[in-house]
């Protein structure tokens, strides 16, 4: 039985990483976009400045823009691929591993923790509220 719930644990990790993979890349994707957008903020501010001249920023605005536009359409469909690959059977087949493992009580503590974060990404609590809110990996 041991053995059983090392394997399950281990393909709950993996599982895990996939998913946080995949997160990743949106926030990397996020995160260039972002910076592509500082970009055509300070050709302007150089163009304004004169540093540029009219046929530089134009140049470098398209080159940009461009950019943006790639990033843009690589994130949509990133995105797209992210929410159209949630499987509820195979998410309901992690979760139940999971309780098997947390409320069995020969499986120490580290474990059963380990267990839970393979499914649970964070949990947000409102004090003022006295809730909780649990945020699971998709």
């Amino acid at each position: 039985d041991e053995k059983e719930w090392k394997v399950i644990e281990m393909a709950l990790n993996v599982i895990q990483e996939q998913t946080k993979n995949e997160e990743d890349k949106l926030a990397l994707l996020r995160r260039a976009l972002g910076l592509e957008r500082e970009k055509l903020q300070k050709i302007r501010a150089a163009y304004e400045a004169g540093v540029d001249t009219m046929d530089e920023y134009a140049a470098s605005k398209k080159r940009i823009t461009a950019n943006i536009q790639e990033l843009e359409r690589e994130l949509k469909r990133k995105s797209k691929e992210q929410k159209t690959s949630f499987d509820k059977a195979d998410f309901g087949r992690k979760v139940a591993n999971v309780l098997k493992v947390v409320t069995d009580d020969s499986v120490e503590i580290d474990t059963k923790n380990s267990a839970l974060r393979t499914i649970i990404d964070h949990i947000d609590f409102c004090k003022p509220e006295n809730k909780f809110s649990i945020f699971f990996y998709l």
